[in-house]
């Protein structure tokens, strides 16, 4: 009897025995999941991770060793019933017979290979079995859902391996379908741009995953398209994103171009190498947007015209992933580049022939 914490009661009061019990779990046959748990008398059981068993449901834990008795957990690990006895206790889990169910096997364009299987809840799914096939496109599996996020990594539960070997048991209560999973290998044809990413794997029927973009001097990179000379089918944004109205559907070796937009107001830096034109002429006023040098996000840029002993004023506004950016800035031009400055001093370089915003 250690006092633990000053008295901090301004009144009378009374303080209550805590008593608590070691209760081990009887999984009957079961495995995984906590073997015991500390219980405290008058409160609920504290939530726990329960076992399993192929081919049987777990129904929770109970009282008696051949099911019945009082019910102390649910099937989910939370508490059916306050806690209320003393000693050592074992509670014992019950079982029951799993119902088998037909899953059918969605092919998502593929051919041949078995159309369904009979699974059991808490068992591996059913094998041998025959994968199908999809000329042009790779084999990876059957999923619950196909469905990725912006990287490109599956939000589902895979089933079948590519091999159609068992991965994961059934452990949905009811019938349901898996979805074949199919990807290709699609090309980034840069069209004379440099850096970035030379190809992206892509899960048929669904968005391009976010890859790095390529630069090309003198020129804005306007995404990655189906068509190398038109705006034909967008695949990629500009800053990398996966456009949302492009799911994928050609297999075989495909690859999407980068579409690039001449800067016409590019200003050939003063020194530059020989046969360069340098040249004084303003930036022209103007709206300008493009992506960070650092690949961290975009900007959009409002430059002023020239106020005759003023200098120029401009808007700039950035989204990154360092943090985001709306600020009034003083503009200057020199050598091609356009320095901007915040009222906090922060600076940042604008450069017309990129199309870049470095700080």
């Amino acid at each position: 009897m250690k006092s633990v914490r000053a008295w901090d009661r301004s009144a009378n009061a009374t303080l209550w025995a805590k008593w608590t019990n070691k209760v081990t779990f009887g999984k009957n046959g079961g495995t995984g999941g906590d073997d015991y748990v500390t219980c405290t008398k008058g409160q609920p059981m504290p939530k726990r991770t329960m076992p399993t068993k192929s081919g049987y449901t777990f129904a929770g834990y109970w009282t008696t060793v051949n099911s019945g008795g009082v019910k102390y957990y649910n099937a989910d690990g939370t508490s059916a019933h306050t806690w209320d006895k003393s000693g050592s206790v074992t509670l014992w889990a019950k079982w029951e017979k799993a119902v088998s169910v037909k899953v059918t096997l969605g092919k998502n364009g593929g051919t041949g290979g078995d159309d369904y299987v009979t699974a059991t809840y808490g068992a591996a799914m059913p094998t041998p079995r025959t994968a199908p096939k999809k000329p042009g496109w790779t084999f990876g599996g059957y999923w619950d859902t196909l469905a990725c996020d912006a990287k490109g990594n599956p939000k589902g539960k895979q089933y079948y391996n590519a091999k159609m070997e068992s991965v994961r048991s059934w452990d949905k209560a009811a019938a349901g379908t898996l979805w074949a999973k199919w990807t290709v290998r699609v090309t980034l044809g840069k069209n004379g741009g440099t850096g970035g990413d030379d190809y992206v794997t892509v899960i048929y029927g669904q968005p391009f995953p976010t890859r790095t973009m390529p630069k090309k001097s003198g020129y804005a990179f306007g995404g990655y398209w189906v068509s190398s000379s038109s705006k034909t089918g967008q695949c990629y944004n500009a800053d990398g994103t996966g456009t949302s109205t492009m799911k994928w559907t050609t297999g075989g070796t495909p690859t999407v171009w980068a579409l690039w937009t001449k800067v016409e107001s590019c200003v050939e830096p003063h020194g530059a190498a020989a046969g360069a034109q340098a040249t004084d002429t303003a930036l022209p006023a103007g709206l300008y947007s493009g992506v960070l040098a650092d690949g961290s996000g975009s900007f959009l840029l409002m430059l002023d015209e020239p106020v005759d002993g003023f200098g120029r004023t401009a808007y700039l506004y950035v989204v990154s992933e360092v943090g985001n950016l709306e600020a009034e800035c003083t503009a200057e031009e020199s050598d091609g580049l356009l320095f901007l400055a915040t009222e906090d001093g922060e600076v940042f370089i604008f450069d017309p022939c990129s199309g870049e915003l470095s700080r």
